[in-house]
């Protein structure tokens, strides 16, 4: 039976001008356990998860956490075969790994190289590996690039084996409170520590609703930076149904412009910051607010991940932003405010087109702060003929019903003046490709924007 056992041990500093090292975290692996279980270390700045098994591996009896399966291919890794750990800061610290120490060993048949790699470059490179693992006990010592410096993030490592000469390869880890037992060649109990200092990180001014920062809105985008580095998650939760784990939010207000049927534009551009989510809200004070929408990628054929919302209506309506990380993620940012609509979509040319009254998608598009009416489309999907119930709200005065394409072309125009409450008007689509359109009813209260999808086709 092949056996590879390692214990690892980690130094951390949580700041940058730490000193003291301490203990962190300490990981845990049951005896013939098929999952890693993590040490309880919320008090000193991180979470650890556990040791887990990549899905090239599998479990396999032993005295303690045992994975076989290694891969047999002499100079290539299986991306699959893996045990893995991780470290996670707790909400208002960061820290930076500074050094990685491997205890390994393995049997006459076991791999004779390792890989040790991490999430921050999804695991492409490797920070360190040994080509001649002996079949005694192996030592290794190596500091960690800067990428692995000031993280507020996640970070998981992987180790990799290859170059067994067997498939029934066995990796052996467990974990043990306060030490780390030592390594024998036979495959005895290892473990996993992780040690360092922690420095908790300031709260931004504005962590929470009541100290909103106000931006302006211009017909340029002037950028004010953010951050949501130290942020801690409000209350109450988001609940317009974007990502919201660990939701490390700040807050920002404005006020909508005070003429006829404003615009504005809320757009976010990443810093160290690359993956937003945010939420929009109108009302009086925080503790008097309505959901307006909320956005996580602006996907509009630029792939950004930051978020772009449009709105439209409601002159001299206070409007609050609440923005965080996906996933929990921190970093810095910028916001600014545009009098008028745009989805920040960059062409080939690098430059970015303005495209005035678009609704690309839900996150998109421009939502009417007046109040929630509905645009009533039937059938939907539609082949041939589209029936569009006007809302009562929108009865008097003219109307103007709009069809984009998702490429931002307007497809059909059509006008009408003063229609009877809750009529209905028919729309020709049976020359259109099948797809998704959007559709967009304009007055001079707001606008309405709806979805349509033309099939059959």
């Amino acid at each position: 039976m092949t056996r590879l056992s390692f214990i690892i041990s980690m130094l951390l500093s949580l700041g940058i001008n730490a000193q003291t090292v301490m203990t962190l975290a300490e990981f845990q692996a049951n005896s013939n356990s098929s999952t890693g279980q993590s040490g309880a270390a919320g008090t000193y700045g991180v979470t650890a998860t556990g040791i887990t098994r990549g899905p090239g591996v599998t479990f396999a009896s032993g005295t303690n956490f045992s994975s076989q399966g290694w891969s047999t291919d002499y100079y290539t890794i299986n991306q699959t075969d893996y045990v893995q750990f991780g470290v996670s800061p707790i909400s208002g610290f960061q820290v930076s790994l500074t050094h990685l120490m491997i205890n390994f060993v393995r049997d006459a048949a076991g791999p004779k190289r390792i890989e040790v790699r991490s999430s921050l470059d999804n695991y492409s490179t490797a920070v360190y590996s040994d080509a001649a693992i002996g079949t005694s006990n192996n030592s290794a010592s190596f500091s960690l690039g800067s990428q692995f410096q000031n993280l507020t993030s996640p970070v998981t490592f992987r180790i990799y084996g290859h170059r067994a000469t067997s498939s029934t390869g066995i990796l052996r880890s467990s974990a043990y409170s306060g030490y780390t037992k030592v390594l024998l060649p036979s495959g005895a109990l290892a473990g996993v520590v992780i040690k360092g200092t922690k420095l908790q990180l300031p709260t931004p001014a504005n962590d929470n609703c009541q100290n909103a920062i106000s931006l302006p809105v211009n017909s340029v985008c002037t950028n004010t930076t953010g951050s949501n580095v130290g942020a801690t998650p409000s209350t109450p939760a988001p609940t317009g149904g974007c990502p919201s784990a660990g939701n490390k939010d700040t807050w920002y207000q404005f006020t909508m412009p005070n003429v006829s049927n404003p615009q504005v534009t809320i757009r976010t551009t990443p810093g160290s910051l690359t993956d937003g989510v945010m939420e929009v809200y109108t009302g009086t004070s925080c503790n008097n607010m309505t959901l307006i929408t909320c956005e996580d990628d602006n996907s509009n054929g630029n792939g950004s991940t930051m978020p772009v919302i449009n709105l439209q209506g409601g002159p001299g309506a206070t409007v609050w932003i609440r923005i965080w990380g996906y996933s929990g993620t921190t970093g810095t940012f910028n916001i600014c405010l545009l009098n008028y609509q745009s989805v920040n979509f960059v062409g080939e040319g690098g430059s970015e087109e303005t495209i005035v009254n678009l609704s690309v998608d839900r996150q998109d598009k421009a939502l009417d702060l007046n109040g929630n009416t509905t645009l009533l489309i039937s059938p939907n999907p539609a082949s041939e003929i589209v029936n569009v119930t006007f809302p009562s709200k929108y009865s008097k005065g003219s109307q103007r019903l709009i069809l984009y394409n998702t490429s931002g072309k307007i497809v059909m125009d059509k006008n009408f003046e003063s229609i009877a409450a809750d009529a209905t008007q028919q729309l020709d689509v049976s020359n259109l490709s099948s797809g998704c359109y959007f559709l967009n009813l304009v007055t001079t209260d707001g606008v309405i924007s709806e979805k349509l999808i033309i099939s059959g086709k």
